[in-house]
Formats: C-alpha cells, sequence, structure tokens
C-alpha cells in the first residue's frame, strides 16, 4: 500500500529545502493512491485530500485519470481545496490533453464555468488563471468571464486587483 504521509513528509522536506520534488508512481502505487484519495475525498478528511492535492502536483503521472479525481475535491466547495485542485488541474488536466491533442472535455468547463459565481477573490482569481491556461478553449467562456467582472469598487479592493488585470489581459486574447 502507498504511503501518503510518509510521501508527503518526504515532499515537504524536500520543499524546505529549495528543490522541486518531482516523482513517479509505479502502476501498484499509483493504483493504491488512487484509491486512498476516493477514499479520503468521501471522508471529506481535509487535512487528508490537501496531502493528496500535494503528491499530486509534484507526481509526473500525468493523465485523464486524475480530472474525476479533481473535480470531486472542487465539488467539496472548500475554498482552500478549490484552489489547490485548480493549480493542480493545470499538469494534470490541461497540459496533459494539450500535449496529446485533445480538447478539454466539457464536465471540467462547466465547472470552471459555475465557479465564475463565487465570491472568494482567490477562487475567482484561480480559476481566471485556470481558463486563461486553456488557450483557444478559453472563448467559451468569455460572456460569462466579462459579465462576472468585479465592479469598479470592488475592482479597486487588493484582493480583486488580480482578477481585474486577468480579466483585461483575456478581453485581449479574445480581441475583445
Amino acid at each position: 500500500m502507498f504511503d501518503i504521509e510518509a510521501k508527503f513528509q518526504d515532499i515537504i522536506s524536500e520543499l524546505q529545502k529549495g528543490n522541486r520534488p518531482l516523482f513517479k508512481m509505479s502502476d501498484e502505487e499509483l493504483s493504491s493512491f488512487q484509491e486512498q484519495f476516493i477514499q479520503i475525498i468521501e471522508k471529506k478528511d481535509i487535512e487528508g485530500i490537501r496531502q493528496c492535492l500535494c503528491l499530486l502536483d509534484h507526481n509526473q503521472n500525468y493523465g485523464e485519470k486524475w480530472k474525476e479525481i479533481l473535480i470531486q475535491v472542487i465539488q467539496l466547495e472548500n475554498d482552500e481545496l478549490t484552489i489547490l485542485a485548480l493549480g493542480t488541474s493545470h499538469r494534470h488536466i490541461i497540459d496533459y490533453s494539450q500535449r496529446q491533442g485533445n480538447r478539454i472535455k466539457f464536465d471540467f468547463l462547466k465547472l470552471l464555468e459555475d465557479l465564475l459565481e463565487t465570491k472568494n477573490p482567490e477562487v475567482f482569481e484561480w480559476n481566471l488563471r485556470t481558463i486563461e491556461a486553456l488557450g483557444g478553449q478559453s472563448a467559451f467562456f468569455k460572456q460569462k468571464v466579462l459579465a462576472s467582472r468585479p465592479g469598479f469598487l470592488k475592482g479597486l479592493q487588493k484582493k480583486w486587483k488580480n482578477s481585474v488585470e486577468l480579466i483585461k489581459f483575456l478581453e485581449n486574447k479574445w480581441n475583445v
């Protein structure tokens, strides 16, 4: 059985030394990790999910297999976990699909669209960063992104400033 706690501690130790600890799992370890991750999500063990997302973020076993798990984490509606899952999705969903020459599947796009309604400025910003990473598929969100732009007063607040800049960047990308 894959030891999540031990591997998590190894990664934290390497990060504290200033290293970027990327690793690969064997097929057996991968299967064990996926099963444990799903059980941890079902238990809504926040610390366990946080550890699993850390492992996944440093794991080089990329693939479509992680999409359902990341969607389940985001659907827990925990802002911190959503941000971590969005960051991890860049490598395991977006980059992987683009390298394979595949479009991102609609269920993930729909999830990102729904997240545009969040009131949390950090989740909103990370969602915009994820949308921007979609490349040409980001145009799917054009109307919704423009409609969800923070108002003038909100846009002056430091916590919303990055989101305003990201929306301007996307507007330029979309030639609005």
